[in-house]
């Protein structure tokens, strides 16, 4: 596992540093703890470092976040229930092509170890490095900051086993602080061939805050009370509303907008088509779907992504969940019939049986509201 310089009962110059102020240790699950004879039984140091990490590769995936930064770029974020997480810094040649569904780039990682509980990774890859690094580190902080397991506020730059510190505290405020190859290594990124560095606000919000909310707060009830078919009027008029927010430069049309509601297996399900996306986290698909037996709606997007090494456009299924965005699958198609398919085998439902081609149109449907003021949007207050 990963120790700060104060956790340490030895001399810190005497146990191996990964990182300036972080350090790696032998330890054991539980509260048996290891003394010299049950270390020394392991074998060498060699052979009790190369077991200790055999463990640590064989941890499983507790929970796996994509977190998108306003100004473009995004992170994958790894948190555990055992303070062996952020040991997996370790592995990183393991973790990191398990969380991003790709190979390292040639260029290495950013990584943050804010506590013991969580490992936060970039790879270095396109023109959206330093928008990455930024938001990564404001989250660190704030990770660092409210956690009593705290481990590191700073930002590293982790290339083939090797870390490097990229930021420095100046009194009680954390600065950049990039060494020259760094320097060197940003100036050569190119920019992202089909990833704009800013998404449009316009496509990003009206998904993944108006539908999400629209979904957590009344998706069973639109789906019981609204009759199978299509929504494509309800949805423009949503798109329009939400635009009304926007600087009109900002605003986009609702071209490609589709919206039916009809049955996956057993289960209804709204499946809403975006316009076309064209950045990191805009969406091709959306679909709420209430499992049944379940009281609460399901969200699923399939999202514009880039191959970390190509550059090449694909798409990702990603799920809002209680505790934020969640990856499911990398590699997907952009095609509608995959995307339900995958929707049925996360809920284990198997193939989904044929939706109905034409469906009819129906009325916009009402939704119980609350008392609170708001402007309305369609089916929704705004919050």
């Amino acid at each position: 596992m990963v120790l700060s310089a104060e956790e340490l009962h030895d001399p810190p110059e005497t146990v191996p540093e990964i990182a300036p102020g972080l350090h790696e240790v032998i330890a054991v699950s539980g509260d048996a703890g290891l003394d010299e004879e049950a270390l020394e039984s392991l074998g060498t140091p060699e052979e009790q470092r190369e077991l200790a990490h055999r463990n640590l590769r064989a941890l499983p995936i507790e929970r796996h976040e994509v977190v998108h930064a306003d100004e473009g770029g995004s992170y994958h974020v790894l948190s555990g229930e055992t303070a062996f997480t952020a040991g997996r810094v370790l592995v990183l040649d393991d973790l990191a092509p398990r969380l991003t569904g790709g190979p390292i780039p040639g260029d290495g990682l950013l990584v943050t170890l804010p506590t013991k509980f969580h490992v936060l990774l970039h790879p270095i890859t396109g023109g959206t490095v330093l928008n990455a690094l930024a938001a990564m580190a404001e989250d660190t902080v704030g990770l660092f900051s409210a956690n009593e397991a705290r481990l590191s506020p700073h930002v590293y730059w982790w290339r083939d086993g090797a870390m490097e510190r990229l930021t420095a505290l100046d009194g009680q405020s954390l600065t950049f602080d990039f060494p020259e190859s760094f320097h060197e290594m940003i100036g050569e990124i190119p920019e992202p061939v089909h990833d704009p560095v800013k998404r449009r606000r316009h496509h990003y919000h009206f998904v993944h805050t108006v539908l999400r909310q629209v979904s957590q707060d009344y998706g069973p009830t639109l789906l019981a009370s609204t009759p199978a078919g299509d929504l494509t009027g309800m949805l423009e008029k949503t798109w329009r509303d939400v635009g009304e927010d926007l600087p009109a430069d900002e605003r986009l049309p609702a071209d490609g907008l589709l919206g039916n509601l009809l049955e996956l297996n057993d289960d209804r399900l709204m499946l809403v088509s975006l316009p076309e996306p064209t950045a990191a986290a805009e969406a091709y698909f959306a679909a709420m779907i209430q499992p049944s037996g379940a009281d609460a709606c399901r969200f699923f997007t399939l999202e514009y992504a880039t191959d970390p090494i190509t550059n090449e456009p694909g798409a990702i299924l990603g799920e809002w969940v209680e505790e934020g965005h969640r990856l499911h699958l990398t590699g997907m198609t952009t095609e509608p019939e995959d995307f339900l398919q995958a929707i049925a085998n996360l809920l284990g439902s198997g193939a989904p049986e044929d939706a109905e081609a034409d469906p009819e149109p129906v009325a916009e449907p009402e939704v119980a509201q609350d008392s609170a003021p708001g402007k309305r949007r369609g089916l929704f207050r705004r919050r």
